[in-house]
């Protein structure tokens, strides 16, 4: 997706400094497939999700939200916060961060029943497996990250799906690729740390990364989900009556919660 499928941060600013509409700003077109979900669950139809280029216009636009003709709610991927904590200057009643690194961590931890009936006994296994292997990578990663701070978040481009990372038909990370990535064991306490809650602080697109894998390695008389119909089913799964109290549903609680005192206001 090109950068010119984005209207630029100045045009959101100037966007938002003249529009009356219920405003929720999502960091970016991959997270409004379960966002419009969430959308057609709300009571109030004037409330209106806009994705921004990215996190740090998101972020940027939260700077200036003063500016704005409307008050607008913001909700942010934690990423390395959920190992640092948010920084002050963003906690506001107007900023919500995800439980976990992403939306994709709550997708899953909402539907993780639903994703072990998806697979076999042997992929679920396989599954778990997989992900405990990238853990330990990503402890590494994130340990870089957070012991030097001009570090570059070069692991956004990697993809489990690739051969390079994990062969096909493997479960464990390529000795290549652990070279060129200057692997050494991490932390045992951080690497412990994330493979006890996975579905909630491994990188969400590495997760669904992993779930695909398995999907595009079946027979092919098997069943192969994509990323667009596994974010469908999950999210589904999270406003079934059954979940009530799920990350999604209480979401959406907030996002009605927030307007609310608007309209209280008005």
């Amino acid at each position: 997706m090109g950068r010119s499928d984005y209207p630029t941060t100045e045009e959101l600013i100037a966007t938002l400094r003249r529009s009356h509409l219920k405003n929720v700003l999502i960091e970016g077109k991959s997270d409004l497939q379960a966002y419009r979900i969430l959308e057609q669950k709300l009571s109030d139809s004037a409330i209106d999700f806009l994705p921004c280029n990215g996190r740090n216009t998101l972020l940027q636009l939260f700077k200036v939200r003063d500016t704005f003709l409307s008050r607008s709610l913001f909700i942010c991927d934690c990423d390395l916060w959920v190992f640092t904590g948010v920084p002050d200057d963003f906690q506001h009643d107007c900023m919500i961060t995800t439980q976990g690194y992403s939306i994709e961590n709550e997708l899953f931890q909402d539907a993780k029943d639903q994703i072990e009936a998806l697979l076999s006994a042997d992929e679920f296994l396989r599954f778990k497996k997989i992900i405990q292997h990238v853990c330990v990578w990503f402890a590494f990663e994130v340990h870089v990250r957070i012991s030097d701070a001009e570090a570059a978040d070069s692991f956004a481009d990697v993809t489990l799906l690739s051969t390079n990372v994990i062969r096909a038909n493997q479960n464990t990370l390529t000795e290549e690729f652990l070279r060129e990535r200057n692997f050494s064991p991490p932390p045992e306490e951080l690497s412990d740390k994330i493979k006890g809650k996975s579905f909630e602080l491994l990188r969400g697109k590495f997760l669904m990364q992993g779930l695909r894998k398995i999907f595009h390695e079946r027979p092919s008389e098997q069943a192969r989900y994509s990323e667009k119909q596994c974010v469908d089913l999950f999210c589904n799964e999270a406003f079934r009556s059954a979940n009530e109290g799920s990350i999604m549903q209480t979401r959406l609680q907030k996002i009605e919660a927030f307007f609310s005192v608007d309209s209280d206001e008005s």
